[in-house]
């Protein structure tokens, strides 16, 4: 267990200025299984109050906005008979309603702006991509994980505090840091 911080909630009426109910309880800052806390209880998709990167149109902030309605923990993914799966550049191109190459001229523009992530998995010596849009961006999890901070360690060490990155550090040594079945690319 990790990081925890106390928080008091209190409800006072504002004509009398009664107390009316006092609770508190700790909040876990940052947990060794989920990562750090980034957002404090918002669970839907939306876009943060960073500013995106210049040189976007309105139309790329269009699709990135369609995009980040189909994330589960940042990770782009679709509805399948299976339940989600991660879009490929395939999915992205139908949820986009363009062709598979204006697609991927899109993803390379988004990874070259650093909004989006592609991770190549080896998964039983088959290689899938998978894209993640950056939480800095577009957040749709309340915790940031080892794997997604990993993924955008460059922007993340720009804004979150010391500690965390001393936690994440700390993290990534237990793990073990030869593992190679994920790699960025």
């Amino acid at each position: 267990m990790g990081k925890t911080i106390r928080v008091s909630k209190r409800v006072i009426d504002t004509s009398s200025g009664e107390l009316l109910k006092s609770q508190s309880f700790d909040v876990v800052q940052f947990d060794d299984e989920r990562g750090y806390r980034y957002h404090k209880g918002e669970k839907n998709t939306r876009l943060t109050s960073n500013e995106l990167p210049s040189g976007l149109t309105f139309a790329d902030i269009g699709k990135l906005t369609v995009l980040s309605t189909n994330m589960t923990s940042n990770l782009l993914t679709y509805r399948s008979n299976k339940g989600k799966d991660p879009m490929g550049c395939d999915m992205i191109a139908k949820k986009l309603l363009v062709t598979e190459r204006q697609a991927y001229r899109f993803l390379c523009k988004m990874i070259k702006k650093g909004i989006i992530q592609k991770a190549t998995l080896e998964i039983r010596d088959e290689k899938k991509i998978h894209y993640y849009m950056n939480p800095i961006y577009f957040c749709n999890t309340q915790y940031i994980s080892y794997n997604l901070y990993m993924l955008f360690k460059d922007d993340f060490d720009c804004i979150l505090p010391f500690w965390v990155k001393q936690q994440f550090a700390e993290v990534g040594g237990r793990i073990g840091k030869t593992d190679k079945r994920a790699s960025v690319s």
